[in-house]
């Protein structure tokens, strides 16, 4: 049975918005993370800041589209009019709707993303594919158009991803086995110990999942690290302060994890928490 499908309203200076939200069905859960279902609404565009995730996320874009950047290179802007995926990256993409958005969001997990590609993830690394680089994009966007309420789309695409993801060929067991090691621990595995669990070389194991995946296991353990401390980041901080969250995340002490925040989300952890919104829907950016 597919998870439960929750909503949340926004109406604020950032913007209007109703994010809907939903977890797959348990055969689907190692591959896909979630389904989202956004749908923003007024005349003031909403800029974000989307920061690494461990995941692959797929857009499948029903209204108007997006422009994205990276702030570290500001001249380089890329229209996506369409649906997109973006490929594993190291540092924060900036992306700007046009004051009117509905599209669907699918979560895969690089196993997922593997599986629903039929292709290895090293060529995604760092980078973002429109549709007309995704020919399996273009159908997801005939049919899911031909639904007009929410819980047909979300039951729709999670049928679609069943039929495709699960039919597709097994992973090599090394890297689903390193991905789920590294994914339990939190990104706190070391490299050699999760090279001495699946009895290959550090070296052969780092040319694996980067091929694959697209990162190497250290790259990997970073992003997880990262991604879960942003998870605790966005709630009350208890009394150790963000120098427990760091202990609590992997990091060895406050200022590595400062180092690592600043490095990939470009805002040091404080200036960061204030741009979290509180209902999950993203970290607002400071102008275009």
């Amino acid at each position: 049975m597919s998870g439960v499908l929750s909503r949340v309203d926004h109406e604020g200076e950032e913007g209007s918005w109703t994010l809907w939200r939903r977890r797959p069905r348990p055969a689907l859960a190692p591959y896909v993370l979630e389904i989202q279902g956004y749908r923003e609404r007024g005349a003031t565009p909403v800029i974000r800041d989307q920061l690494p995730v461990p995941f692959i996320p797929f857009i499948v874009v029903l209204g108007r589209g997006f422009a994205m950047k990276y702030p570290e290179r500001p001249e380089r802007v890329q229209s996506l009019e369409s649906s997109f995926l973006a490929g594993l990256h190291r540092e924060p993409v900036r992306v700007r709707s046009f004051g009117e958005a509905l599209c669907l969001q699918i979560n895969f997990s690089p196993l997922g993303a593997r599986r629903f590609l039929r292709c290895d993830l090293g060529e995604l690394a760092g980078r973002v594919f429109a549709r007309s680089e995704l020919a399996v994009a273009r159908d997801l966007e005939a049919r899911l158009l031909e639904v007009a309420d929410w819980p047909g789309r979300f039951d729709l695409l999670e049928a679609l991803l069943a039929e495709r993801i699960l039919a597709a060929p097994p992973d090599d067991p090394r890297v689903e086995a390193a991905w789920r090691l590294l994914q339990r621990s939190g990104g706190r595995l070391r490299v050699d110990a999760l090279a001495a669990e699946l009895e290959i070389s550090r070296k052969h194991l780092h040319a694996l999942l980067v091929r694959q995946i697209g990162a190497g296991p250290k790259t990997l353990a970073r992003i997880l690290r990262f991604d879960r401390a942003m998870e605790r980041l966005g709630a009350p901080l208890e009394d150790a302060g963000l120098a427990g969250l760091a202990l609590a995340c992997g990091y060895a002490d406050q200022a590595h994890f400062t180092r690592e925040v600043t490095a990939l989300a470009g805002a040091s952890p404080l200036a960061l928490r204030r741009r979290l919104q509180p209902d999950g829907s993203g970290v607002m950016a400071e102008g275009w």
